[in-house]
């Protein structure tokens, strides 16, 4: 088990603790298992931000990290996310309050997510030209202060969403 515990200053372009980015048609792969993140930032993924990457996270946690632009806790784009078993809390971005993907496959799977907040659209989660698999997520107090997708918000992409629970959720 890590925990990351950030200086909370916006010092950091993308990924305030952890940047994938390849540069040719490979994709990079990156496994997180049972971490913790606390209190990061940066203008895309206060926590994590990854370009042409294979991204697996299991079994963490996301506290208080936040993103001027998109992703409070995890920025995605050209890639592949799949976040199980994991804990988002208190994270805020413009976009995406707690995970934003562009041309992305996400997968959310048996999560927890309260208190993310979108000053923009996408309370907890934003997706732009992208296929989005959640299946057994708790949303909880999460809030849209755009009034666009208080707890989830698609454009021009692909949603499957099972078995979740929508609770206080908001849109201004």
């Amino acid at each position: 088990s890590i925990l990351y515990d950030g200086d909370d200053d916006f010092n950091s372009s993308y990924g305030g603790v952890i940047v994938s980015v390849s540069p040719d048609e490979y994709l990079n792969y990156v496994y997180i298992n049972n971490c913790m993140f606390a209190d990061n930032a940066a203008l895309y993924g206060g926590a994590i931000a990854c370009n042409s990457t294979c991204l697996e996270i299991k079994g963490s946690q996301f506290y208080n990290s936040r993103a001027v632009c998109g992703g409070g806790s995890i920025y995605a784009i050209n890639s592949d996310l799949t976040v199980s078993a994991s804990y988002f809390s208190n994270n805020s971005a413009s976009h995406g309050g707690s995970i934003y993907c562009v041309n992305s496959d996400l997968g959310i799977y048996y999560s927890d997510i309260d208190y993310s907040t979108s000053y923009s659209f996408g309370g907890a989660v934003a997706i732009r030209s992208s296929d989005l698999y959640i299946n057994s997520v708790n949303f909880r107090r999460c809030i849209s202060l755009n009034g666009a997708g208080g707890a989830v918000y698609t454009e021009k992409s692909n949603a499957n969403i099972t078995s979740c629970e929508f609770k206080q959720g908001q849109a201004f």
